[in-house]
């Protein structure tokens, strides 16, 4: 073999290995353009599982804010238990004046107030415009005794008649109660606004 062969050769493999490494490259190519097209793809469906998933926890912290909201605001759960509490933890305190106020005169109709918790409360008791009373009553059930029709079996100074168009107003509706006697039995109403007329509590 001559030399001039020995080139043609030469170039003829050199020629190959070129467009041998320009297949390679241009399959290498494709495959990271695949590699990469996969990637991102696998990064986009993270992202939207990612993305969805924060929306949904999200969703349920609101909803989780929005039912505790519900519960601790004024006549929730929480406040019916802790007036609950305060109305059981002074009703033990107040047993025998409860009991004496319920067999005060079986044929009136009359009531006192109740204040739960631990704060004083100022009421006030007006008939016609007229005040009949203002006091700050101290937790537990008051000395004061209102009567709607009937009499008392010993008057007072804490026993004041009222009428049915009497209004009870209250500085705290959370914390106070309406004892009610009438017909012989005894109920209870939680004044769920600040001023209450009688005529309402006999409702």
């Amino acid at each position: 073999m001559n030399e001039n062969e020995n080139i043609s050769v030469l170039f003829k493999i050199v020629v190959v290995l070129i467009i041998v490494g320009a297949i390679f490259g241009t399959f290498m190519s494709i495959v990271n353009f695949a590699l990469i097209r996969s990637i991102s793809n696998e990064i986009s469906t993270l992202n939207n599982l990612t993305i969805s998933s924060m929306n949904d926890r999200m969703n349920r912290m609101d909803s989780d804010i929005s039912s505790l909201e519900s519960n601790i605001q004024p006549g929730g759960i929480v406040d019916e238990y802790i007036n609950a509490y305060n109305f059981l933890s002074n009703t033990n305190l107040d047993l025998e004046k409860l009991l004496t106020f319920a067999s005060e005169t079986p044929d009136a109709t009359y009531l006192t107030v109740y204040i739960a918790g631990r704060s004083n409360v100022w009421i006030t008791v007006t008939n016609n415009g007229q005040s009949l009373l203002q006091a700050d009553l101290k937790p537990g059930l008051s000395d004061y005794v209102f009567f709607i029709s009937g009499n008392p079996n010993v008057k007072t100074s804490y026993t004041i008649m009222l009428a049915p168009s009497s209004i009870i107003t209250t500085s705290d509706a959370s914390a106070t109660y309406i004892l009610l006697a009438q017909n012989g039995k005894t109920s209870i109403l939680h004044t769920k606004s600040p001023s209450l007329s009688v005529s309402n509590i006999l409702k």
